[in-house]
């Protein structure tokens, strides 16, 4: 399933412009690997559909904090959350503090799909079953872009992605530069100056 519903989402007040907007998904596997189709218009079959790969994930990842409050999953924070990072598949590894004895960790909301975020709110949700393996790694903030700072991480087979969050998008996005500068020093011996212009040329 995908929709846009609740008044939410990046557009609220202006889209949807009616009712809420629900389309349903289906999903297969073939010879060529796994795949969605979803129609152009529910309402008008003749148009047709479109397709696209199924790239399962978790969108959401977590630990406990400390305290008697318990923090919501939306927004995220240091201690992960609502997340949905569509390259956290198969394969990835995501690294968060431990903020309490046992961690505590917590996962799910799957999705079969999902573009570079959840603009309309969903994604093309999913019943699935997923398998974690749990390490704890001692002094483990040592490792992670930015100099430590505590925040959560990730690493695929081809991306380092720093991760800022904060319920200030601006101040996010300062954050998350920051972290991009501690990996182009680090890893490639850019000096902070030189790394800090790497993703305007690299992404």
């Amino acid at each position: 399933m995908v929709s846009a519903r609740h008044g939410f989402g990046a557009l609220p007040g202006e889209m949807p412009t009616c009712r809420p907007v629900i389309t349903f998904a289906t999903a297969h596997a073939d010879d060529g690997g796994a795949w969605g189709r979803m129609a152009v218009d529910p309402n008008d079959p003749s148009r047709g559909a479109i397709r696209f790969p199924l790239r399962p994930f978790l969108g959401v990842m977590g630990v406990a904090v400390p305290g008697d409050v318990r923090p919501h999953s939306v927004p995220p924070g240091p201690y992960g959350g609502n997340i949905d990072v569509a390259l956290l598949g198969a394969g990835a590894t995501f690294y968060i503090p431990v903020q309490v004895d046992d961690a505590l960790a917590y996962f799910g909301d799957p999705h079969f799909a999902q573009g570079d975020g959840e603009v309309a709110l969903t994604a093309f949700e999913a019943s699935l079953r997923a398998t974690v393996k749990l390490d704890v790694i001692p002094g483990g903030a040592a490792m992670r872009p930015g100099n430590g700072r505590i925040a959560p991480f990730a690493e695929t087979a081809d991306h380092l992605i720093p991760s800022a969050l904060d319920e200030d998008l601006d101040e996010a996005m300062r954050e998350c530069v920051r972290l991009r500068v501690g990996p182009a020093r680090d890893r490639l011996r850019h000096r902070p100056a030189h790394g800090y212009g790497l993703p305007q040329r690299r992404g």
